[in-house]
């Protein structure tokens, strides 16, 4: 019954799903147990440890900041580009069809949002290896 104990296992966690988690849409600071708490309601097992060391990196990398205090937590780094792509990542994965919710996106573009859209995606694919 070796399947049974595949079925059981905690659901790996996709690559960059603490960091989601981490800059994700949350609009106040989060300490490690906050992220954890929302990886756990997206079906995602970590441990405590590992939430801590992940934004511990992202403070290093400067991707968050980290708020002084006993409840300060951590906060995306105002103003970052980066920051924002995070966020939309996240967005994409809360579950759902990844292609509605791009679909979706892409109709609400202005014309010049589209074309620098499609010059970005084409000049992505151009440097593929």
């Amino acid at each position: 019954m070796a399947s049974d104990n595949l079925c059981s296992r905690p659901r790996r966690r996709r690559a960059g799903s603490l960091e989601d988690a981490a800059l994700g849409a949350a609009d106040e600071p989060l300490g490690p147990a906050d992220v954890q708490a929302a990886l756990v309601q997206t079906g995602i097992d970590v441990a405590y440890t590992t939430v801590a060391t992940t934004l511990a990196r992202l403070h290093r990398k400067g991707h968050v900041e980290r708020l002084p205090g006993p409840r300060g937590g951590y906060r995306p780094t105002a103003g970052s580009a980066d920051a924002a792509a995070w966020r939309m990542r996240a967005l994409l994965g809360t579950g759902g069809r990844r292609d509605a919710v791009l679909s979706r996106f892409v109709d609400g573009l202005s014309p010049d949002e589209e074309q620098l859209l499609t010059d970005l995606l084409r000049r992505s694919s151009d440097s593929a290896p």
